[in-house]
């Protein structure tokens, strides 16, 4: 998994490369956006929902290592 942050948002890319989320923590708020990285839904194989899942648990633990309060109160 690749992180970036700059300034309040994290930004992640799956290290299989087919997903993307960005998130911004302000408070007790937070804004979570997954997406694609191939262009389109329409183009994601099963595969790709798998490695979804898995880079779902990726994200929320590395946010939550770095204070992101995911249940947000």
């Amino acid at each position: 998994m690749i992180v970036e942050i700059i300034g309040g948002t994290i930004f992640y890319q799956a290290g299989t490369g087919d997903w993307i989320a960005n998130i911004k923590a302000s408070g007790s708020e937070i804004e979570i956006e997954f997406g694609s990285n191939l262009g389109t839904m329409e183009m994601s194989s099963g595969v790709n929902y798998d490695n979804l899942a898995g880079f779902i648990g990726q994200v929320k633990a590395d946010a939550i290592s770095r204070g992101v309060n995911w249940s947000g109160n």
